[in-house]
């Protein structure tokens, strides 16, 4: 019950939230090659982003732990796929869930990411 309430709490949140996509044309280059990709946020990003790509099919790693129930579920609401796993529980299904989401052949990411940059 007080997952639904968070889940109902979070959408109206969402609602609220204005966003400015910079340079979208970088992502809808990478999505328009048909290719697999890792799409990677700050925790503190973690609602906007999860509410920007909402029903695209994305397939989420999301921690076995408690707190990661709560955000599997609402991600679950938002047509993502789950992939459960942990380092500390059951970190095994992660990397082995993720086999589906992002084939062998795919090739590995370039480039890095860093806070403000």
């Amino acid at each position: 019950m007080l997952s639904r309430l968070a889940g109902l709490a979070a959408r109206q949140l969402a609602r609220s939230w204005r966003m400015e996509s910079v340079q979208p044309e970088h992502p809808a280059a990478v999505v328009a090659t048909g290719r697999p990709f890792v799409l990677l946020c700050w925790h503190e990003c973690l609602l906007p982003v999860m509410w920007q790509h909402r029903e695209q099919g994305i397939a989420a790693v999301i921690s076995q732990a408690r707190d990661g129930e709560y955000l599997a579920r609402f991600a679950d609401s938002l047509g993502y796929r789950l992939i459960r796993g942990s380092s500390t529980r059951g970190g095994g299904p992660a990397p082995s869930g993720h086999c589906g989401a992002v084939p062998p052949w795919a090739s590995p990411p370039t480039g890095h990411a860093a806070p403000g940059g």
